[in-house]
């Protein structure tokens, strides 16, 4: 009997991701918060000493590996820059891809 593998993790029906350009992400988290922490910006990174600096760096990151998983793990990108409204107009008319 072959052996399968199992995914090692649950795959989701559906998964949006919500593309912006980097200083438009990072400008609206910075705008809600009063003082980025010290794991929140990435210091523990060595990225900057510069706790603002290492946060963008840091953010850079993440953007830069949900942009590599569009393809294999089936994103529906939607522009992140867009208002809320149409995000929401836009998940609610969306099917999941199909599975190949």
């Amino acid at each position: 009997m072959a052996s399968q593998s199992l995914p090692l993790r649950p795959v989701p029906d559906i998964t949006f991701y919500f593309r912006a350009p980097l200083e438009v992400a990072v400008q609206r988290i910075l705008s809600g918060r009063p003082k980025l922490k010290y794991y929140e910006a990435g210091m523990d990174l060595g990225l900057s000493y510069d706790r603002a600096e290492s946060f963008r760096l840091f953010q850079a990151r993440i953007l830069e590996g949900y942009d590599n998983m569009v393809e294999s793990d089936n994103f529906v990108v939607l522009d992140g820059t867009l208002p809320s409204t149409n995000c929401k107009n836009r998940c609610a008319t969306s099917s999941p891809p199909k599975s190949i």
